[in-house]
């Protein structure tokens, strides 16, 4: 292996992982990817596999890194179909239904052999259930992963329909983001802290609109499922998820399983979510 590769090993210490429910947000997102090229062959890549994953990889990357990586997978698979009631969807990723992993060796290799945008640390593909990104990435194990593996399980739980009145991004990416690590957290606090002070929330049309390229965004939607998920328990998010999937849409959807919060639109979770997030840096202040 050349000096110059260096392969950033999944964390061992699962600190972060303690609570399943606890497990927040990043601001250091990757971007969805809905369409990605398939490899023309698998005949040049390696793999591991497990119950739930399978890793292919083609260059000399560390044997250990790989076995860690896809313990680490399952780890994650775990936490996030817990995460949000949705664990009857461990019996379905097994067997031609796990979910696949191409595990490139730098950017430049994802950028030019696996498709990838330059400024992604990653992409899941929704309808292959494949995830592409590459092993020299410092947010690998804390973000890319998490942020990746969740993006499928709840297109799982509420299904591949892509229209905005059904799924919106923030809802969607909101979701990715909060099962990433405890340092975007924090930094996802100052950022929420700096838009109240300086009156620049998104407003709700605005957050519906859903601007990929902005940080608000990004911090406002993984803010809005942690209140979501704190406020209305799993069960609640789950039995959402699952209106969704059964074809209704979003509005009707809050309002079967969040009317005892009072909510009988989506809009209503943001207005309650505003108010929360300014109470508390009143608080704070």
């Amino acid at each position: 292996m050349a000096k110059s590769e260096n392969y950033v090993y999944p964390v061992r210490n699962f600190r972060f992982l303690n609570g399943v429910k606890k497990i927040i947000i990043s601001l250091f997102f990757t971007f969805l990817c809905y369409g990605v090229i398939q490899p023309i062959s698998l005949l040049d890549w390696k793999k591991q596999e497990n119950a739930n994953f399978i890793i292919y990889y083609r260059h000399v990357i560390p044997e250990s890194f790989i076995s860690t990586l896809l313990s680490l997978s399952s780890v994650y698979y775990e936490i996030i179909t817990d995460g949000i009631g949705y664990t009857y969807y461990n019996k379905h990723w097994i067997g031609d239904e796990r979910c696949k992993i191409f595990l490139y060796k730098d950017k430049a290799d994802f950028v030019n052999t696996g498709g990838g945008s330059y400024y992604s640390g990653g992409n899941a593909d929704l309808i292959n259930k494949v995830i592409r990104f590459y092993a020299t990435s410092e947010e690998l194990t804390k973000s890319v992963l998490p942020h990746e593996i969740a993006h499928l399980i709840f297109r799982d739980a509420v299904g591949l329909r892509l229209a905005s009145w059904y799924v919106p991004l923030w809802l969607d990416e909101g979701v990715a983001q909060y099962f990433e690590d405890e340092i975007a957290k924090k930094s996802r606090n100052q950022i929420l802290q700096s838009l109240v002070r300086t009156n620049r929330l998104m407003s709700w049309n605005d957050l519906m609109e859903g601007d990929a390229y902005s940080i608000a965004f990004y911090t406002q939607a993984a803010s809005m499922i942690e209140f979501l998920i704190k406020k209305g328990g799993i069960e609640q998010f789950a039995m959402f998820c699952n209106k969704l999937k059964n074809g209704n849409y979003l509005d009707e959807s809050v309002r079967f399983a969040y009317s005892g919060l009072g909510y009988s639109k989506a809009q209503d979770i943001y207005t309650d979510w505003v108010k929360s997030i300014k109470k508390k840096n009143i608080k704070k202040n």
